[in-house]
């Protein structure tokens, strides 16, 4: 298998988990939390950021890795299709680091059961925030798809 096919099933396979990580919270998490007590959710936010935070950079990352690996290696609308997408993920992880990550930590420094001040206002940002970042993520696996169906 050419160095390109292997990048191109890194950044689908990747940016697919990365993607459905995303959309998964965007559909079930996000409107479960505005419907729980402020307490209720600072619960179940701290629980379900354990388990992502870890396994969602990591996965972006390698999806970051195939897709600037095949945005080098291929020609054409692909190559740009790439490039943009490279784009996107950038942004994602820069903006994830710098605006998610502080308000996921509000909730990770305490003790379960411990709700942070500021948790509403908290939870409305963080929800804008990543209903974004699915829109972002859903429009950068299609790049990928493209890009790799055009190679």
């Amino acid at each position: 298998m050419t160095t390109l096919k292997w990048a191109a099933a890194a950044m689908l396979l990747f940016g697919g988990l990365y993607t459905g990580i995303c959309v998964s919270i965007a559909v079930d998490r996000i409107p479960a939390w505005f419907r729980m007590s402020i307490a209720e959710y600072a619960v179940d936010f701290r629980r379900t950021v354990h388990a992502i935070d870890p396994l969602q950079p990591i996965l972006a990352t390698i999806a970051s890795v195939g897709t600037l690996v095949f945005a080098l290696k291929a020609d054409g609308t692909p190559a740009l299709l790439a490039w943009i997408a490279f784009g996107f993920q950038m942004v994602a992880m820069v903006t994830s680091i710098t605006i998610a990550e502080p308000m996921n930590s509000a909730f990770r420094k305490l003790d379960e059961g411990t709700v942070p001040e500021g948790a509403e206002r908290i939870r409305d940002k963080w929800a804008l925030f990543h209903r974004v970042r699915t829109v972002g993520a859903v429009g950068m696996l299609a790049l990928l798809v493209v890009a790799a169906v055009d190679v």
